[in-house]
C-alpha cells in the first residue's frame, strides 16, 4: 500500500502533519487509474518539480532548525530557495485558473448531505472557505461536539491557536498551547488538510503554491523594508492582494510599525476586533471560559 504514517500526539508529531490524510490505492492498481479516480487533484507543477521541492524543503528546513526568528541574511536565503521552488509552477495556466475559480464557497461545518440534511440552511453551520479548503475537506463529519474538538475562526481566535513556520509554510499549534489545546488545533489542521503539500502521485496543492509565493512576497518586502526600498503602504496593499494575513504578521512579527498597519487594514477585518491587544500580541477570544479561553 501507499501510505504515509502519521506518528501520535506524544511523538513527533508537528514533523508529520503535511503527510496526513494521504489517500491509499493498493500497489497493484495501476497509477493511470488512481489518478483519474482522484477527485480535485489538478496537475499544475512542471516536470521537475519534484526534484525541485524536495532539494529546497531539506535546505529550507536546515534553516529554520532551532531559531525561533530568522535574520535577514537566512530570510534572503528562505526568498531564493521558494523562488527556485515556484518560479515555473505560478505561470504555469492551470494555476491561474486555480486562482481565478478560487472563490469563497460556503462550507457546511456538518455535512448537508446525508448525515445532517437537518443542518443544510442552518446560519449556524456555515462558514466562508476557499473552494480547495471546502473540497478538502469534503463530506467528512467533525468529531462531537464539534465546537469543543477543534478551533474554530468564527468561534475562537486562530491567530492565538495556529503559527507559521518561518522557512516554510506550515500550519501548526502555538507553542503556548497545552496538551489538550494542542490535540483541538490538530484536529481542525487534518479536518481540512491544511498542510496537504505534494502527493505520492506528485501533483500538487494550489493552496501549498499560493502559500509560498505568499511567503516569498512577505520576505521580499522585510529585506526590501529593511532597506528603505519599500514604503509601508505598499507592503500594506501587496499584503491585501495576496492574502494570507497569518504569514504577514509571522514575517513582520518584530516590525511594530507594518504589523500595526497590517492589522488596521480594512481588507483583514481585525481593526477592532478582540483578536489583538494594545502591544499587538493575539489574546484569548473567550475570557470567561474556564476550560479553554482560546
Amino acid at each position: 500500500m501507499f501510505r504515509f504514517i502519521v506518528q501520535s500526539l506524544d511523538g513527533d508529531e508537528l514533523r508529520n502533519l503535511d503527510k496526513e490524510d494521504v489517500v491509499e490505492f493498493p500497489e497493484d492498481l495501476p497509477l493511470s487509474k488512481v489518478a483519474t479516480g482522484i477527485m480535485g487533484v489538478v496537475n499544475i507543477r512542471s516536470d521537475d518539480f519534484d526534484v525541485r521541492y524536495q532539494k529546497a524543503k531539506e535546505q529550507l528546513s536546515e534553516i529554520e532548525k532551532g531559531k525561533k526568528a530568522l535574520s535577514l541574511e537566512d530570510y534572503q536565503k528562505v526568498s531564493d530557495l521558494l523562488g527556485g521552488v515556484i518560479k515555473n509552477e505560478t505561470n504555469n495556466p492551470v494555476y491561474k485558473a486555480y486562482l481565478d475559480t478560487n472563490a469563497l464557497t460556503i462550507e457546511h461545518i456538518l455535512p448537508r448531505k446525508e448525515e445532517y440534511p437537518d443542518r443544510a440552511s442552518d446560519w449556524d453551520n456555515f462558514l466562508l472557505a476557499c473552494h480547495s479548503c471546502n473540497s478538502s475537506k469534503g463530506s467528512k463529519a467533525p468529531l462531537s461536539p464539534y465546537r469543543d474538538m477543534y478551533y474554530w475562526p468564527h468561534l475562537h481566535n486562530t491567530a492565538l491557536a495556529f503559527e507559521y513556520g518561518t522557512a516554510l509554510p506550515f500550519v501548526k499549534p502555538s507553542d503556548i498551547l497545552n496538551r489538550t489545546q494542542r490535540a483541538k488545533a490538530i484536529r481542525l489542521i487534518r479536518l481540512y488538510r491544511l498542510n496537504k503539500q505534494v502527493t505520492v502521485f506528485g501533483e500538487s496543492d494550489p493552496r501549498w503554491l499560493e502559500r509560498m509565493q505568499t511567503l516569498k512576497y512577505a520576505i521580499d518586502s522585510l529585506i526590501e523594508y529593511h532597506h528603505k526600498q519599500i514604503p509601508l503602504d505598499t507592503i500594506v496593499r501587496l499584503a491585501c492582494s495576496s492574502g494570507f494575513i497569518s504569514i504577514w504578521l509571522t514575517v513582520f512579527t518584530d516590525v511594530v510599525a507594518v504589523k500595526r498597519s497590517l492589522i488596521s487594514c480594512s481588507a483583514f477585518h481585525l481593526n477592532g476586533s478582540n483578536f489583538f491587544d494594545d502591544q499587538l500580541e493575539p489574546v484569548a477570544r473567550n475570557p470567561d471560559d474556564i476550560i479553554d479561553p482560546v
